[in-house]
């Protein structure tokens, strides 16, 4: 069975001199386009130095990605057939997008043991003259702290140049400088030229479900800044390599 393109999510990119404290945590997406679930992924994220590993969870079955910044290489492991293949690291440049209008809330709550702060943004969706009848909200409870944000950073930057995702785009590019994520809400939401959205009726469910065409949850979990052992970043004993 072949390793599933999506798991492509991390790629190499210039490296700073120094390193973002080492990290791990677990995200877990999920997604609803027009009242139907949309499948969901969950992921492993470990950081430590120049290596970052992701582990995916995809229909049940567990695919790894270990990159080496420094070497510039990535390894794709399959778990089920316990094989893993060897890619070249590719390098990765991206726009910065426009930004959206923000919001600060002043509200605070707790969350996975930190104390984080809530912040509105809302945009245009950029796209065809249908999409531009369409608003982006978006809700994210964030964290102060710079540490956490440069390891965060390496796993945007390896979304980015993957292509699954956008570094300058929405979800990811826009996350405050210097802020941790632990919880992103984005809804599509339907709306006429010009109209002024009240973003909180939708985020809270008191406004008409009608209006939201698409909503997208990531949760951050299980956050840990203790050292990662090296030994996590190597291909497991008794794999084989794959010659796809």
């Amino acid at each position: 069975m072949r390793i599933p393109a999506v798991l492509a999510l991390t790629v190499l990119l210039s490296t700073p001199t120094v390193y973002a404290q080492d990290l791990q945590f677990r995200t877990v997406t999920t997604s609803e386009a027009m009242g139907l679930a949309i499948p969901g992924f969950t992921m492993n994220v470990a950081i430590k130095g120049q290596l970052t590993r992701i582990d995916m969870d995809v229909a049940g079955m567990w695919f790894s990605s270990i990159v080496d910044h420094g070497a510039q290489k990535m390894l794709m492991i399959n778990h089920e057939e316990m094989t893993y293949s060897e890619r070249p690291g590719m390098l990765s440049t991206y726009a910065a997008g426009s930004r959206p209008e923000v919001r600060e809330t002043g509200e605070t709550q707790e969350i996975a043991g930190f104390k984080a702060k809530r912040i509105v943004m809302t945009s245009i969706l950029p796209g065809g003259e249908d999409l531009r009848r369409a608003l982006l909200v978006q809700e994210m409870w964030v964290v102060s702290d710079k540490k956490l944000a440069q390891a965060f950073g390496r796993y945007i930057r390896a979304m980015a140049a993957s292509g699954k995702a956008s570094a300058s785009g929405h979800l990811f590019g826009d996350i405050p400088d210097g802020t941790f994520p632990l919880r992103i809400t984005l809804l599509v939401v339907a709306a006429n030229p010009g109209e002024k959205i009240n973003a909180d009726p939708l985020l809270n469910g008191t406004a008409p479900s009608d209006r939201i065409l698409m909503q997208t949850v990531m949760v951050i979990s299980d956050i840990r800044t203790t050292e990662v052992d090296p030994s996590f970043f190597v291909v497991p004993t008794g794999y084989v390599k794959s010659s796809r």
